[in-house]
């Protein structure tokens, strides 16, 4: 009996002068969308930029990580996913999984669980309750567990003796006109309990302006740039020994 497939398949084509490139879309959703955020917050950081961002900044998944504005839990679940091993995407159904050659695979695997692991030396808080309860379900969705706290930036402490701040700050739609404040706050803790002459915590984080970033410290120094909501976005950074 002929089973007939209806299946609805988007193609794209782009044309640049004498050269065009036909595509298909062969996943459900954009390649940054890794399947595991369920709950957004309200400018929340793409999750292929948050792992850019690890990756720019060379951390490796043995050192400590601290996020204190961790909103939906961007950075510190890519931080969590690279240190466990764990693939880039979760396990979802996507357009091809319907494609005649990959079904029986398809349904092969689909009894395979992903267990929860256990992260060292990740951490994430934010002031926010809804930002808490946000970064504690997308991490459960993500298979992932980490130290994940109710407190202000200006009650951070640091959870190991060396380390690396990475985060957003919030700007603008998340602050009003508290913004200048929250980025001081930041560079006097950081000078106050995470800068030791004996190894100490390095600072990495966006800021949309220099001005701004250099709130936080007047050594800070912009390493990269790229575009982020419509805004050209530094990533910052801040040694101990700078």
């Amino acid at each position: 009996q002929h089973e007939d497939h209806r299946l609805t398949q988007q193609l794209q084509i782009r044309i640049d002068r004498d050269l065009a490139t036909l595509s298909i879309q062969v996943h459900s959703g954009n390649l940054y969308q890794r399947g595991w955020r369920i709950q957004q917050g309200k400018a929340s950081l793409r999750e292929n930029l948050a792992s850019v961002l690890l990756h720019v900044i060379k951390w490796q998944p043995h050192q400590p990580l601290l996020d204190p504005f961790c909103g939906s839990g961007t950075i510190a679940i890519e931080a969590a996913r690279i240190q466990t091993g764990l693939q880039t995407r979760l396990e979802q159904e996507e357009n091809w999984h319907q494609w005649i050659p990959f079904r029986q695979q398809k349904k092969a695997s689909s009894t395979k669980m992903t267990k929860m692991m256990a992260c060292q030396n990740i951490f994430a808080s934010d002031k926010h309750p809804q930002a808490i309860n946000n970064c504690s379900k997308n991490a459960d969705f993500a298979h992932v567990s980490f130290s994940i706290e109710n407190r202000d930036v200006n009650s951070i402490e640091p959870p190991t003796s060396t380390g690396v701040i990475v985060c957003n700050p919030p700007y603008g739609l998340r602050l009003g006109q508290n913004v200048d404040a929250v980025y001081r706050c930041l560079g006097e803790r950081w000078r106050e309990s995470f800068c030791s002459t004996n190894g100490g915590w390095r600072v990495v984080f966006l800021s949309p302006n220099l001005r701004l970033a250099r709130l936080v410290d007047k050594r800070v120094q912009s390493a990269y740039q790229f575009s982020q909501g419509g805004l050209n976005v530094h990533i910052c950074t801040l040694h101990p020994d700078s």
